[in-house]
Formats: C-alpha cells, sequence, structure tokens
C-alpha cells in the first residue's frame, strides 16, 4: 500500500536529517530498493517532493538504484521509473533509468557471484558499479515467503552467526526466512560505510516478540544506535479473541502474517546499544484504519515508546525474572543452574504425530483396521514390485530411486520418508494387532489409533507411556512453544496427538512402563502389559523440595501430580506469566501456604476427575426441541452432520445448539463457555471435531457417528454435548475457587 511506502520515505528523510544531518535529496546519499518488484518506492520517491527539483537529475542518473529479479517485474519497474522521472522532472525527453539492476540481490552479495560474469556486459557492469557505492540508504519490501528459500552460503551464515548464535532457543528455521536473510544482507552494506547508513523494510512482524527471534533481537541492538519498529498486527494465523484484536491486515489479503515497519540507524563508529522506538497501532483496528493512520504521520511525529529489553532480548510481553526461580517440569527446562528446583517430572514427550492422520486415526474401529490393512498391502506390493527393478548402490542411492519408483497414489498410501528408506531396504510391513489403541485427538475428542513406528512419523514416548489399550496411566498435556493458542492445559488417560493442546502440545506422564530387566522404555508397542513394571514419573528431588518447604513428610507423587494440574489451571498464574508461557516452557511456583498447596491438589484431582471421566458425568439438563415425526427410538434421529449454535453467523446464539435438522438443545449456560481450552471453549471443540469429513488427498472419511454405534448409544454425542456442558461449569467453579499464589 502507498500509505505504507509514504510513510517509510517521510521517515528515512526524518532520520536523515535527525541523525545525519543530510537529506535524501543530499548529494552522495545513494538510496536502493533491492527488492524493487515494479518500482513503488523508487517512484513515490520521485513524487514525494522529497528530492528538491535542482537535485532530480542527478539523483536520477547516480543516486537512485533498484534490483530486481524476476524479468517481468523489471521491465514494468524500469518503465514505471522512468515515466515517472520524466512527469517530475518535466524533462523533455524520455531518459533511460541507469540505476537499475536485473539480478538477485542475494545472489549478488555472495562471495564469487556467479552472475557477475554471466547475463550482459552492460548490466555485469551496474552491478559492479554498485557494489563499489557507499550506499547510505535501503529501503523496500524484501520477499517473505519461507516456501521458496533457497540457500545463500555467505548470507545464511552470517545469520548463524549472529541471529542464531545469539538465540537461547532450539526452533529457528524461522531466522532463515527471506526477509530476515534481507535485513542481515541490508544491516551489513550499511555498517561497510564508514558515514552509516539506515536500513528502511516493511517485514512480516513476526521477530517482535517471537521466542526464534530473541538472538535476532539482541543482534540489532548490538549493531545499531536507534531501531524503531512500527507494529501494524493483523496476524490472521491466530483465533479467538486474538485475532479480533489483530484485526485487519495492511496487505489485506495478501498476507497471513503480522507486518511491521522496520527502519535501522546506523552511526559511525561502535553501538553502545541502540535506543529502541516501538510503536503498536493498538487493536481491533480495520485495514483501513491503520493505513490511514499511517498516510497522516512519518518518524518524527509517531507517538513512540522507548524500550529497554531484558536479557533474554524481550521487546514487548517482557518476561518475568521471578519465573525462572519456580520449578521446572522437566529437566528439558532445567537449564542446568546450580542449586535450581528441580524438575518435577522425570521425562516428558511431545504429542504423536503421525504425518498419515487420515489413515491412523478414525472413528470407527473396523474402517481404522480397514485403512491400515489396505495401506500395508499396498505398501507389500510396492516392495516386491521394486525389489524386482534389483536396485543398487547405497542405501542413499536406493532411497532416491525408491522415492522414483514409489506410486504417488495418495489413495493407496501415504509416502513418508522412513518409508521410502523401508522400501529400499525391502522391508515388509505387518499388521500389529498390539498397536490398535485409543487417543486424545483433539479436547474431548477421542480417536481409534494405529500406534506403530512404521506407520507413524515419530511415534515419542507413547509406547512406554501406554504400551497397550488397558494400560493404566494419566498425563498432562500443555500448549507447545511456538502456538498462538492461549496456554490451556488438559488430562488424559491415552495417548496425546501432537496438536491435541494447540501445536506442538507437550505431555507429561504420571508413570513409564518398563522392561524390568534392564529398566529401558519400550521402544516399540508391546501388549504385555504384565510383563512390564510401572515406574513413577515424578521426580524424587523434586518431592523432597515441595516437603522441605512445607515441612510436611505427607505430601505424596499423586499430590505433587494434582497439584501441578491444579496451578497450570490457576488464572492468576496464566495471567502473570502470560509472555513466560508463550516464550518460554511453563513452570510451577510453590503456593504461599501448606493450606495452599493442598487446596490446589484437590482442585487439581477435582479437575481431573472431570476431564478423564468426561464421558460418564451426569449430563447437564439441556432442553430438547425435537420435530413433529422424531422417532427417539430410531438411531438416526441422533445422527450428526454437523452442529452448529443457534442465531446468525454474525451473531451467534451459544445458549442454543442445532444438533441436527430434528433436534435443538437449548439451555446451555453461558458459564459454560467460559471454560476455554485455547481460543475455543469446550463446547466449541465438540462442534468444531463431531462433524462428518472426508480428508481430500486420500478420500477417506470419518464419521463419528460411528464412535457412538460402536458403543452401542446411539445417543452417545446428544450425552456428550450435555456431560461436557457439566464439565465446563463445574470446571469453571473449580477454578474460581482456588487459591491466590502470592507470587
Amino acid at each position: 500500500p502507498v500509505q505504507i511506502v509514504d510513510y517509510i520515505l517521510r521517515s528515512v528523510e526524518d532520520a536523515l536529517q535527525a541523525e545525519f544531518g543530510l537529506s535524501v535529496s543530499s548529494e552522495g546519499v545513494h538510496i536502493i530498493d533491492p527488492f524493487v518488484g515494479t518500482g513503488t518506492f523508487i517512484t513515490r520517491l520521485l513524487q514525494s517532493g522529497l528530492i528538491q527539483p535542482e537535485d532530480l537529475p542527478r539523483k536520477y542518473a547516480a543516486e537512485l538504484h533498484a534490483n530486481e529479479i524476476m524479468p517481468l517485474a523489471y521491465y514494468v519497474a524500469a518503465i514505471n521509473i522512468e515515466a515517472t522521472y520524466r512527469d517530475a522532472a518535466e524533462a523533455a525527453a524520455y531518459q533511460p533509468f541507469p540505476g537499475i539492476v536485473f539480478t538477485d540481490t542475494f545472489q549478488s552479495a555472495e562471495p564469487n557471484d556467479p552472475m557477475d560474469l554471466a547475463l550482459f556486459p552492460a548490466n555485469n557492469e551496474r552491478i559492479e558499479r554498485q557494489k563499489g557505492l557507499d550506499i547510505r540508504v535501503i529501503m523496500g519490501n524484501p520477499p517473505w515467503s519461507a516456501t521458496n528459500n533457497r540457500a545463500y552460503p555467505g548470507i545464511d551464515g552470517k545469520v548463524q552467526e549472529t541471529y542464531a548464535a545469539g538465540s537461547n532457543t532450539r526452533h529457528l528455521s524461522a531466522l532463515y526466512d527471506p526477509y530476515v536473510k534481507a535485513i542481515r544482507m541490508a544491516s551489513d552494506r550499511v555498517q561497510t560505510s564508514e558515514r552509516g547508513g539506515i536500513v528502511a523494510f516493511v517485514t512480516n512482524g513476526g521477530f517482535i516478540a517471537s521466542n526464534a527471534f530473541d538472538g535476532f533481537r539482541k543482534a540489532l541492538a548490538e549493531e545499531f544506535h536507534s531501531i524503531y519498529c512500527f507494529d501494524l498486527r493483523g496476524d490472521a494465523r491466530t483465533s479467538g479473541e486474538r485475532r479480533r484484536q489483530e484485526a485487519g491486515c495492511v496487505f489485506d489479503y495478501g498476507s497471513r502474517a503480522s507486518v511491521a515497519i522496520l527502519l535501522l540507524v546506523k552511526k559511525p563508529g561502535d553501538s553502545p546499544g541502540a535506543t529502541i522506538y516501538y510503536r503498536d497501532i493498538g487493536d481491533y483496528l480495520s485495514r483501513d484504519r491503520k493505513l490511514a493512520i499511517l498516510a497522516g504521520s512519518r518518524l518524527a511525529e509517531t507517538d513512540w515508546q522507548v524500550i529497554t529489553p531484558n536479557a533474554a532480548g524481550d521487546w514487548v510481553g517482557q518476561r518475568s525474572a521471578i519465573f525462572a526461580t519456580f520449578n521446572p517440569l522437566s529437566p528439558t527446562e532445567a537449564g542446568g543452574v546450580a542449586n535450581a528446583p528441580e524438575p518435577l517430572f522425570n521425562r516428558r514427550t511431545s504429542g504423536l504425530v503421525t504425518a498419515r492422520d487420515a489413515w491412523c486415526y478414525a472413528s470407527s474401529s473396523s474402517q481404522l483396521r480397514e485403512n491400515i490393512e489396505r495401506s500395508v498391502a499396498f505398501y507389500n506390493q510396492q516392495v516386491a514390485a521394486f525389489q524386482e527393478t534389483q536396485p543398487q548402490g547405497s542405501l542413499t542411492e536406493r532411497t532416491n530411486q525408491a522415492k522414483a519408483f514409489a506410486a504417488a497414489d495418495p489413495t493407496r498410501f501415504h509416502w513418508d520418508a522412513k518409508n521410502y528408506r523401508d522400501l529400499a531396504n525391502g522391508e515388509t510391513y505387518t499388521v500389529n494387532e498390539a498397536g490398535f489403541t485409543v487417543s486424545s485427538y483433539r479436547p474431548f475428542f477421542k480417536q481409534r489409533l494405529y500406534l506403530d513406528p512404521r506407520l507413524n512419523n515419530s511415534i515419542r514416548d507413547f509406547p512406554a507411556i501406554y504400551p497397550s489399550a488397558d494400560a493404566e496411566n494419566l498425563g498432562i498435556s500443555i500448549t507447545g512453544l511456538g502456538s498462538n493458542s492461549p496456554f490451556h492445559v488438559l488430562m488424559t488417560d491415552n495417548v496425546a496427538e501432537y496438536c491435541l493442546t494447540a501445536v506442538n502440545s507437550i505431555y507429561f506422564p504420571r508413570y513409564r512402563f518398563i522392561a524390568p530387566q534392564n529398566g529401558d522404555c519400550i521402544k516399540q508397542p508391546d501388549g504385555a502389559v504384565a510383563e512390564l513394571e510401572r515406574v513413577s514419573n515424578i521426580n524424587p528431588a523434586a518431592l523432597a523440595q515441595f516437603q522441605a518447604h512445607y515441612g510436611e513428610d505427607g505430601i505424596t507423587e499423586d499430590d505433587l501430580f494434582y497439584y501441578t494440574y491444579g496451578v497450570l489451571h490457576s488464572p492468576q498464574y496464566r495471567e502473570t506469566f502470560a509472555d513466560d508461557l508463550s516464550k518460554v516452557a511453563a513452570r510451577i511456583p510453590m503456593a504461599a501456604t501448606y493450606a495452599d498447596f493442598r487446596a490446589f491438589a484437590q482442585a487439581g484431582r477435582d479437575l481431573a476427575d472431570l476431564h478423564i471421566n468426561y464421558e460418564t458425568v451426569e449430563p447437564y439438563p439441556l432442553a430438547e426441541t425435537h420435530i413433529v415425526d422424531w422417532n427417539a427410538d430410531d438411531p438416526e434421529a441422533y445422527r450428526v452432520t454437523k452442529m452448529s449454535y443457534g442465531g446468525t453467523a454474525r451473531n451467534l446464539d451459544k445458549t442454543v445448539l442445532r444438533y441436527n435438522a430434528g433436534l435443538t438443545l437449548s439451555g446451555l449456560p453461558e458459564k459454560a463457555q467460559q471454560y476455554r481450552l485455547g481460543s475455543r471453549s469446550a463446547l466449541d471443540w465438540l462442534i468444531d471435531r463431531y462433524q462428518v469429513k472426508t480428508d481430500r488427498a486420500s478420500g477417506i472419511g470419518n464419521d463419528p457417528n460411528a464412535w457412538a454405534a460402536e458403543t452401542g448409544n446411539p445417543h452417545y454425542i446428544m450425552d456428550l454435548v450435555k456431560r461436557v456442558t457439566t464439565v465446563s461449569v463445574k470446571t469453571v467453579d473449580i477454578v474460581a475457587g482456588l487459591p491466590g499464589l502470592e507470587l
């Protein structure tokens, strides 16, 4: 949008004047848009009036530069810039723009760039001339898409040495997105100037608060003297109230990501640490309103907030210092600090990933078995056929041959990396009876599951947690880091799927099952539960800490387990440490008194009883409205296709649930909506999951009515709505009665 472009141009002018006593019109101020597209930044600059009329010819001929790699965009940009200059300068003759270069800006920044010797001699001369210039301003809209992200060893190496090296997180793939590489490349360029310079980009706004960008934010503060960040919000990947706050994206439907304007100032000499200026455009603003704010403003007129980052590199939503003093949930988060609080659990695991959910999950046991048997049979056919080709070479070479050979038919088999390796090795599969079990796929939505390392992408530690369908165990699933969902938690008594509590859910089991002879965890599905030893996953050192703290030897492992579940439900805990929970793994504080500890432990037990036994709690007395010829004895009368709330799409009535064409449930209490698992209530989750769906790729359908039929209760889903309503209301009441933590 031109409002963004114009805001950046005016802001660059303000920064040049304030920091260097210069103007975009000043002689020697070379300006480049390294990703010029169709030329918007350069054309708007020529039209802006920021360049004095007498300076226009010099600027156009020698001090404005633009790069573009897409041929059509390159020619359109050249035409647009040339036509705009002719109008702005009122030139009599059409003058070609000498500053535009046909090049991949990233590639041209690489050492020994092969493009220097390729393409056209005149173009190469422009590249070489541009490399030798003292560029003072780099501005524009760099590429964002991570889906077309080729490697550039030089730039990638600098990202690794600076942004990645300074990070305390492990998941750093986002640091290699193109817009981050653009910032790295531009930062290096302006820092080669003894006179300093400015980088001004409109980019993905993910760097502002993401935990993966802690090293990025630290590096910017070390390299630059002033940082201006205008957060335009608009993240469409959020949901619920957060999504409404993010509101309109300034790129309209051109981006689902949040958007930010980032302006970096590098003055001569080393930086003592940047002054960071931040502006949040605000909540609930439409796209038009955001653009209107930009249209009437510039750097010097923006109401900036000066930010002092903390040691972790947080700019906004800074985490609390006290949070690190709480007990971590597992050794993974302990950090190895001397005399640190003990982790509560010995081990944790991530949620199960199958990478072929349509095949490995189903509401119907018989359908699941059919899917697995069909999948295994087809795979074994492929093994036999591939072996007839007599594959040769190393495993890597044979795997590549297998990939080329395998029939890419998603209606018959879904190929994963390990399946290609198995195919290359000639390994056949069998159906493992012990692999058929039950999983919590989403909140209050169980599915039949086939647990098998050959047909699951990653089984995690679940064979050691639930070695068979009747293994007795419990576990606490919490929201994983990197999720846009508000923090939430849910206890299950079966395998937890990867997205049970938002993306990358983390699971903390009460027990593990080990082989008594050597103490090792069972790594494969094994139905012989009687031969296994169930051992506690509660860390005895943590239990001792709690006992010593309260002077109560009577605190048991179960007490600590349920205390943890109670604290994780505390609204005070979630609100006070919301920023921490979005950036680092959850930690558990000690309640102020032993009485409070007991209150949290009892609340955790009561919540666990509700959330584990939700299928058997007393149904909430909802009113039923039937069509005239509704037959309560007909199982089809309870069939669900897709439930919905009453009212209209813009004005939902969540006290009413349209169960199906013949049945409506009413009287749902408003309190039930207060029990939230992320951005949805428990009832919202039922509506989302209990519907008939067909997977596009495989063509496999999933009908939740089959689960009801297999339970022998045709009105299972209707009862479930009533029961989860009870669970929701009672959960809200229990949470309301939790004591304060006196943090």
